[in-house]
């Protein structure tokens, strides 16, 4: 069944009228008359079938209905307008919208992103994460992308982020006890793949004369993510890309048992309509605040 809410207004007149116990004080701090608010308030309890109100000779008293409804139309509202002021209360200039992959977003986006607020604190930075972000043009809501492949999607810009090399990792705990020392024990072991890369594990074995290696298992997964978490906990080898697994071997969570590694053309790229960012004075606050992010996270790429 269909629950019956009353007008926001009603309710707005209702939790200043309740603060103030005064359709007068009430009607002046929303810019109505007093017979508005009262008539608003007449409205209210005809629709909720009860009376909010006392109406007493000296003000108003809150009747036990009233007493008892205002609590929760209070926090109603003001979950309501902090929300409001959260989502649409500063101003558009200054917000940027990202739309990225979520590897990415946790692996080399994240442990950044202190830095960028360190040197821009009012701008503010709405990231969405997906598993992937597909091809095509760049969604009209976002003012830039992060993708991966080569660099090549007809009619946006795309500036590359990241220069990978492919390695093997896993836990510690899989070298000392899984008698992983050449690339030939890889036989005895689980292998983690992910599907999506166009280079992977088939490139990395042809590198070191394994093309046709046998593993004991392999599995399968949509996102890089699942299998760095799997390798952690010693339960198969991922094929690491150096951009994303620096944090995790600077911290001892992988390592990585072979020192063999091979290039890859696959890259993230920060991608944008040609339109999107205009250099030079004389253009607006967004479009300053645009460039100020291609400009920080170009510098913070090159670091790499």
């Amino acid at each position: 069944m269909k629950r019956k809410l009353p007008p926001l207004n009603w309710l707005r007149t209702f939790e200043s009228s309740a603060r103030n116990l005064s359709f007068k004080l009430a009607a002046d701090e929303l810019s109505l008359t007093s017979a508005a608010v009262s008539k608003q308030i007449k409205n209210l309890e005809y629709n909720l079938g009860v009376t909010l109100f006392k109406r007493l000779p000296n003000g108003l008293e809150l009747s036990d209905y009233g007493a008892i409804y205002l609590p929760s139309v209070r926090e109603a509202i003001e979950r309501l307008s902090n929300a409001t002021h959260e989502l649409f209360g500063k101003r558009a200039e200054s917000i940027l919208n990202i739309k990225v992959s979520l590897v990415f977003s946790l692996c080399w986006l994240a442990p950044r992103i202190d830095r960028f607020y360190a040197q821009h604190p009012n701008i503010d930075l709405r990231i969405n994460s997906n598993l992937w972000v597909r091809d095509g043009p760049v969604e009209s809501d976002y003012d830039f992308e992060i993708r991966y492949g080569r660099g090549t999607w007809a009619g946006l810009n795309s500036d590359r982020l990241t220069w990978d090399h492919l390695v093997p990792v896993c836990s510690k705990t899989l070298v000392d006890q899984g008698g992983l020392k050449r690339p030939q024990d890889l036989k005895n072991h689980t292998l983690l793949n992910v599907i999506g890369y166009e280079e992977g594990w088939s490139q990395w074995l042809a590198s070191v004369g394994m093309s046709e290696m046998e593993p004991r298992s392999e599995k399968r997964f949509d996102t890089l993510i699942s299998t760095l978490d799997l390798a952690e906990r010693g339960l198969g080898v991922a094929l690491g890309r150096s951009s994303l697994i620096a944090e995790r071997l600077e911290q001892g969570r992988l390592v990585t048992p072979f020192e063999k590694t091979i290039s890859t053309d696959e890259a993230f790229y920060l991608v944008y309509p040609s339109s999107s960012i205009s250099l030079g004075a004389n253009v607006d606050e967004h479009k300053k605040s645009a460039d100020l992010f291609k400009e920080w996270i170009l510098f913070e790429s090159s670091q790499d």
